[in-house]
């Protein structure tokens, strides 16, 4: 697999959160206005999909296995994920995954806001999920997995707990610039 540079096609608006709800079987049952403006895709594109029919290439398989352990455990989190609009555009956000349950603690649904992924964050998490993906190919998920679990336990972390200090380090060294690159000018600027 074949990964880009620690950089954004495009970005998402700061001042806006691209909202979508999904069931607890991952069928997407809602998406807001702006994630069809950002994305290109219409709802109609979206709505009944399962979710594991989008996901990206570089986003670990692992990744996406320890958010459905936390959505089987109910438990909120937050990770910087991966995603191409319809037109092809790259885009790396921070998705905070909010749990919903009924009266009995059953899972109804589950809702995701998107928010831009600082550039510095992006630039650490971008090769440690391009190392998973390796060791996935060359050894499988569960070994990935395996790698993941042993770099968080070494921190003393959860992976909610490691991507917000992530966060944290952004907003300490005031570096929550976002890279923009252009497929088409092979250019670069800051926003």
């Amino acid at each position: 697999m074949n990964f880009s540079l620690n950089v954004q096609d495009t970005t998402l608006d700061p001042n806006k959160s691209m909202f979508y709800k999904f069931s607890a079987k991952g069928v997407i049952e809602y998406v807001n206005e702006y994630f069809i403006e950002f994305t290109g895709f219409q709802a109609f594109e979206m709505l009944g999909k399962n979710i594991s029919e989008i996901t990206h290439p570089e986003i670990p398989k692992s990744i996406y296995n320890l958010i459905e352990e936390r959505f089987i455990a109910k438990k909120n989190s937050h990770f910087l994920m991966k995603d191409t609009t319809k037109s092809g555009r790259d885009f790396w956000y921070v998705s905070d995954f909010d749990i919903k349950t009924d009266a009995e603690g059953n899972v109804e649904h589950i809702v995701s806001l998107r928010k831009p992924a600082p550039l510095s964050a992006v630039a650490v998490i971008q090769p440690f999920y391009a190392k998973l993906v390796k060791i996935e190919e060359s050894a499988g998920m569960d070994v990935a997995k395996k790698y993941l679990l042993g770099f968080l336990e070494e921190k003393q972390m959860s992976f909610s707990q490691y991507t917000n200090s992530l966060l944290v380090k952004t907003v300490e060294t005031n570096s929550d610039n976002f890279l923009v690159k252009s497929k088409k000018k092979k250019s670069f600027w800051r926003w």
